[in-house]
């Protein structure tokens, strides 16, 4: 698996790839709420008022669902602040939020 071009990105950057346990929801909850708020605020929704003929025409429209849901809606989560994530990731976490995390 090393050769693979994913593991050598992350062995230039020196980052660890952690992987989650097997069928344990509760290991990755941000993943699982992202799949939770795509089915909710996209798929249930557009597939009521859309039929999809291809796999391409369903990307375009979850591209374009994803384009608002990082540059346009705001977030309540952790951290967030009512920011989007592309705020968030550009601004990274608050200092004082920093701070009060990792004092001890």
């Amino acid at each position: 698996m090393d050769g693979h071009p994913f593991e050598l990105f992350l062995q230039l950057e020196d980052i660890e790839h952690k992987r989650t346990q097997v069928r344990r929801p509760q290991s990755n909850g941000i993943v699982e709420r992202l799949h939770r708020t795509l089915l909710d605020e996209h798929f249930r929704i557009k597939g009521r008022i859309k039929f999809y003929e291809s796999l391409e025409e369903m990307q375009t429209d979850l591209d374009s669902y994803l384009q608002i849901y990082n540059y346009e809606r705001t977030h309540q989560g952790r951290n967030m602040n009512g920011r989007t994530p592309h705020q968030a990731f550009v601004e990274g976490v608050p200092i004082n939020n920093f701070q009060e995390v990792f004092a001890a």
